[in-house]
């Protein structure tokens, strides 16, 4: 029987693509354990030299953790940042094969101003992969030397697809009774984690001021996972809207949801508003067609060649246009005219997004003799 090879993650425990695809690889033979830098950590310090002090007290705590795994380990980062500075080389001397990861976030949202740092860390990488085209092109055309890094695409199964196949039989009404909401009013989701990038707050703002347009809605806020200040802010704006109304039409979402619950919301939703400054066709915007959904989001946003674009999703160009979409008619206009083509959408993300569909491609990444 074929050895599978080893592979150390290197990233937040907290993070939903870091433990779900430790979860999923297990689960398929493969070795995976976890490295967290950050663990006991926090992100909030004042001067210069407490950063510079947290900062070495992860490298010496960071480099504990790395002395602890096989030296014949694959190396996957889950995060490019200013920390790479320090943390590839580190990771460099101890393993054979260190892969970075880029997500949308860390190369689109990222600081340029500090890119000679970032470029000291990926010039020890021994290959490089992206979540999308999107984000490989803008981080090849910033940094070329990573063109001799064998740069490869790679996708996260997503195992929300398995639960919701699980609960086909449950309609959205039922779903929505079974996570405590208004099985007669629409639920709409605005974005889907804490980041000051999603504008969530901007979306809050404006729907506050039309409530009377919106009376059977539910305005859910997902802050699951993320940044604290803005899991804060939101759940904040949340109870003074409320209060201010005199009703409950807003509910922060903190809890996080294993993939069984995760299922539930995304089939009770109706309607998921991305109003994210950049994305990368997410993993929630992918589950929510999945499940039979409706998606709007923002026209900037790179979604022209995905499955369900322009059935299942729908664009906008200012926050009065998705007003508009939301009203019933609307709504339902939408949904009938997105209705015939679910199933092949669906189709289309199994292939691209499951678990069956990207397996082999993780093998390839972690194994360093097929590249």
């Amino acid at each position: 029987m074929m050895q599978m090879p080893r592979t150390v993650f290197v990233g937040s425990r907290q993070s939903v693509f870091v433990a779900r695809t430790q979860t999923a690889l297990l689960e398929r033979g493969l070795e995976v354990s976890i490295i967290d830098p950050s663990v006991g950590y926090s992100s909030r310090v004042s001067t210069m030299f407490s950063k510079l002090r947290r900062m070495f007290n992860r490298y010496r705590q960071t480099r504990r953790m790395i002395l602890m795994e096989h030296p014949e380990s694959t190396v996957v980062i889950h995060y490019l940042s200013i920390d790479c500075f320090w943390l590839i080389p580190l990771l460099s001397k101890r393993f054979e094969r260190v892969v970075g990861l880029a997500y949308g976030s860390d190369v689109l949202r990222r600081q340029k101003r500090y890119d000679f740092l970032l470029q000291f860390g990926l010039k020890k990488l021994n290959g490089i992969t992206a979540t999308n085209d999107n984000v490989l092109d803008a981080l090849l055309e910033d940094f070329p030397f990573l063109n001799g890094r064998s740069p490869q695409i790679i996708r996260f199964g997503l195992p929300v697809f398995e639960e919701l196949q699980n609960i086909d039989h449950i309609s959205r009404a039922d779903a929505k009774l079974r996570l405590g909401f208004d099985p007669e009013k629409k639920v709409v989701c605005l974005g889907y984690s804490a980041s000051p990038g999603q504008r969530q707050i901007e979306l809050m703002d404006f729907f506050s001021g039309r409530l009377e347009q919106h009376r059977d809605c539910i305005f859910v806020v997902p802050v699951q996972y993320g940044s604290q200040g803005t899991i804060a802010d939101v759940v904040e704006r949340c109870a003074a809207i409320n209060e201010q109304s005199a009703d409950h039409q807003f509910v922060a979402l903190t809890e996080f949801f294993a993939s069984e619950k995760s299922a539930l919301l995304r089939r009770a939703t109706d309607v998921l508003v991305n109003h994210s400054i950049t994305d990368a066709f997410s993993g929630t915007v992918q589950e929510v067609v999945y499940a039979g959904s409706l998606v709007l989001a923002g026209a900037h946003l790179p979604y022209r060649k995905m499955p369900g674009y322009g059935t299942s999703i729908q664009t906008y160009e200012n926050l009065e246009a998705v007003s508009a979409r939301l009203h019933a008619d609307a709504l339902e206009e939408w949904r009938s005219f997105a209705k015939p083509h679910m199933l092949e959408s669906r189709a289309a993300l199994h292939e691209l997004s499951s678990w069956d569909g990207v397996f082999d491609d993780w093998l390839q990444l972690v194994d360093g003799r097929k590249n």
